[in-house]
């Protein structure tokens, strides 16, 4: 505030004014001049309100100002103070800033909108404003700063915001145009309907007016965005598909409408395939639908040929190839609901093959080795052989299912041989031809003996003076050239044994003898060892033959002694070796077939422990300490401990596992002790040793006196038999002795300890205490008075005892 006062009179007087707003920018002044302090009177008024208005002349007056102004107020007085006939001017001004109106603005979200949605409106203002007042141009207001609207009707609405501020100022937003447009109508149609599984579903928009965008989903998680689209379910049932549509105001409106797709038919069938060339092929329907039933099949043999059946006419067809080869055939059904789903199959038509062998002619009793030169042609491989030799006497022997088979004819003579095959798919063919078989002589051989032993030698004559050549098969992979071989088998069982033998001609004659190479018996024995020296081992028989029994068993114990044992004694000893260490025993055992085997075992004869201990001296009362002195004598470790202190009333105490126990004796007396020791092979050995356990000495002492004052002797007198030595504890902590009865004079008074402790001839101890009392000296002192010459004088004990008194 700026006041500037410009006096025009003799003295100053106090002239001023005061305002106040009655409205936002209307202000009533008050002249508030106190002229009569000063013995003026006012005359006049002349209001300046320094916008360029009109004047105003009235003590009091209301100016309306522009809003947001800044004025100079400026109050000129005039004034008398002698009845007017002079007069004086004084002026006083102030700066006022008027109030401005308020700003106020307008927006909403969304604009454009939609007919039913809600529509927010946010008011704003830089001033403080009090009141709210919206119109929302059709009809409806709102006294809240940030309303919300519905409108029920599209069109262009004119919004207007009035707004009060603290001030009492009141100012318009600048109009606001809200548009809401009218909602869409979203609708759609699809074809086809129902829909079929996998396949393409043409949906179509009938969505109306304006639209501006689609959003479609599927209801199987697939979406899109164009007006028309297509889509193919992978998975059957009902699907909600809705349809999201946007007009071109932005306005938006769904609609849901459920789609069945039905699952495709099922198309099968079955052939005959593969067939030979020249056959035809026949086709099985096994389609079905789970819609309905198959209304029509397409047929398509993959040669160019295709058949189409309509129901209700029957779908099973026959097809004639008219060459050899791999076709696909298709078949592709539609059911009753227009689904349609396809299927194929690759089926064969194969060339038939051509039959064909050679054989060898030999001689009679020889197989006639046949070989198969049938071929394919062109088809698939040969599945079988069925061949027919011609030779029914040989019963089960007169056909084959081999390749190439072999055969020995029942006779000499000509046979007709009949070759049949058949290829994978059945496709057969025949041919025959004549087989000549001519005689031969027989060939012959002699074992020396039928049966042996594994590892003994087999020996063989062949017989016949027609053969030029041997060949020997000993049934065991190994053969020989020569008429009368030597053969060893390496494994025993049953071996047929064959000659065959040939002549100069070329025919051969074979001889098959089978021939027994016996298993040894298994030699076998278990011990007791290891055992300890001085101890006889025992040896179990656990031999066994296949062949027979055990008729004899040698026993050799490697220190000179062989026992020979014959059934049926037993076969069960024992040995006693004459010195420790290992030997190795071997058992011979032969059976009942003269088979003969050995085995051998290592037995260890071990070095006992040597028990000893040592003690040291057994009083009663005290643990007696035992020292192990045992010693493995050159064998094992020493593995444990037993000792037994022949002492049953101190319990589970009476025995010790210890290597170096200690016992506490229950009673004095003479104790038989046991040490058993063991090595880790489980020799043991035993000592054992007497144990006196003495009694302890008796012990007493008396004293002189049991009281004695201090600086005085103490006498003390040792009590006892058969002692070695005394030691004498005076419990003062200083003074000790090694006499029977000794002096002792204490240096402090109190109470004392003695012990005695003596030790006897047998080295055992024993203790005996008791207290002694030493006095304190009494304190002597005195007092006297009146020491005057020629008086009395008279003294006066003040002597102090601790115990007792004077």
């Amino acid at each position: 505030m700026i006041i500037n006062v410009f006096g025009q009179c003799a003295f100053t007087p106090s002239f001023t004014y005061s305002y106040t707003f009655q409205q936002c920018s209307e202000v009533q002044f008050f002249d508030t001049s106190d002229a009569a302090a000063n013995g003026y009177t006012i005359l006049a008024w002349d209001w300046d309100f320094g916008d360029g208005s009109p004047h105003g002349t009235n003590p009091t007056v209301t100016h309306a100002y522009v809003p947001g102004i800044t004025v100079n107020v400026i109050l000129t007085v005039t004034a008398t103070n002698d009845g007017g006939a002079t007069t004086c001017n004084d002026t006083y001004s102030e700066t006022l800033n008027i109030n401005a109106l308020p700003d106020a603005f307008i927006a909403s979200t969304p604009n454009p909108s939609c007919v039913g949605a809600t529509t927010f409106f946010t008011g704003t203002s830089g001033a403080m404003i009090q009141a709210w007042n919206w119109d929302f141009g059709d009809g409806t207001t709102s006294n809240l700063k940030d309303p919300s609207h519905i409108y029920t009707v599209s069109g262009a609405y004119t919004v207007n915001l009035d707004v009060t501020d603290v001030n009492g100022c009141q100012n318009s937003a600048t109009p606001y145009t809200q548009d809401i447009g009218d909602l869409p109508t979203a609708d759609f149609s699809w074809d086809p309907d129902p829909a079929c599984l996998n396949a393409p579903i043409q949906f179509t928009d009938l969505s109306a007016p304006n639209i501006a965008s689609w959003d479609w989903n599927f209801g199987d998680g697939s979406t899109s965005v164009m007006q028309n689209p297509t889509h193919a379910y992978a998975t059957t049932g009902s699907f909600n598909v809705i349809l999201t549509v946007t007009s071109t105001d932005g306005c938006t409106s769904s609609i849901t409408q459920v789609i069945t797709v039905d699952p495709l038919p099922v198309p099968d069938f079955t052939t005959d395939a593969p067939v030979c060339s020249g056959d035809s092929v026949h086709f099985t329907n096994l389609s079905s639908s789970p819609n309905g039933y198959i209304a029509q099949w397409i047929w398509d043999f993959g040669d160019g040929n295709t058949v189409t059946i309509d129901y209700p006419n029957n779908p099973n067809v026959a097809h004639l190839y008219a060459s050899t080869g791999t076709y696909a055939v298709l078949l592709t059904v539609t059911d009753s609901d227009n689904c349609q789903n396809t299927t194929s199959k690759l089926i064969d038509v194969v060339a038939n093959p051509i039959a064909d062998f050679i054989f060898d002619e030999i001689c009679y009793g020889d197989p006639v080795i046949f070989t198969d030169l049938s071929s394919q042609n062109g088809g698939p491989n040969l599945f079988s052989w069925d061949w027919d030799f011609g030779d029914p006497p040989s019963g089960t022997n007169n056909t084959s299912t081999l390749q190439n088979p072999s055969h020995i004819f029942s006779d000499p003579g000509t046979y007709t041989v009949t070759l049949i095959i058949a290829n994978t798919v059945g496709c057969t063919d025949t041919t025959t031809q004549d087989v000549t078989v001519d005689s031969i002589p027989q060939v012959e051989f002699t074992m020396a003996d039928d049966t042996i032993c594994l590892g003994a030698d087999a020996v063989f004559t062949g017989i016949g003076t027609e053969f030029n050549s041997w060949l020997w098969d000993f049934g065991d992979g190994n053969t020989s050239t020569q008429q009368n071989p030597v053969h060893t088998y390496q494994l025993p069982g049953l071996y047929t044994v064959t000659l065959t033998a040939s002549t100069v001609e070329g025919c051969v004659s074979s001889v098959s003898y089978n021939i027994v190479v016996n298993q040894l018996p298994t030699a076998n024995f278990e011990s007791s060892a290891p055992a300890c020296q001085n101890d006889s081992i025992a040896f179990t028989d656990l031999s066994s033959s296949p062949n027979g029994i055990i008729v004899q068993w040698i026993w050799d114990f490697s220190d000179g002694t062989v026992i020979t044992i014959d059934y049926p004694a037993s076969p069960n000893i024992s040995h006693l070796f004459g010195t420790n260490g290992s030997y190795e025993v071997f058992l011979t055992v032969m059976d009942s077939d003269s088979c003969q085997n050995t085995t051998s075992r290592i037995v260890q004869v071990i070095t006992s422990p040597i028990a000893d201990f040592t003690y040291e001296s057994a009083c009663f009362g005290y643990p007696v300490l035992f020292t192990d002195l045992s010693s493995p004598n050159g064998g094992p470790d020493i593995f444990t401990w037993n000792w037994s202190f022949d002492d049953p009333p101190s319990g589970t105490n009476n025995s010790s596992d210890l290597q170096n126990p200690s016992h506490i004796f229950t009673n004095p007396g003479t104790y038989t002790v046991s040490l058993i020791v063991t090595n880790t092979q489980g020799c043991f050995d035993t000592a054992m040793m007497d144990i006196v356990v003495d009694s302890l000495p008796d012990v007493d002492f008396t004293m002189a006196n049991d009281t004695v004052c201090l600086g005085d002797n103490a006498e003390f007198t040792g009590i006892g038999t058969n002692i070695s030595t005394w030691l004498w504890d005076f419990g003062d902590g200083i003074g000790t002795s090694t006499q029977q009865s000794p002096i002792y004079v204490y240096t402090g008074a109190g109470t004392y300890t003695v012990t005695l402790t003596v030790t006897d001839i047998n080295n055992c101890q024993s203790s005996i205490s008791y207290d002694i009392v030493i006095l304190e000296l009494p304190a002597v002192d005195f007092s006297y008075n009146n020491t005057c010459a020629g008086d009395s004088t008279y003294f006066f004990d003040e002597s102090v005892v601790a115990f007792g008194y004077v």
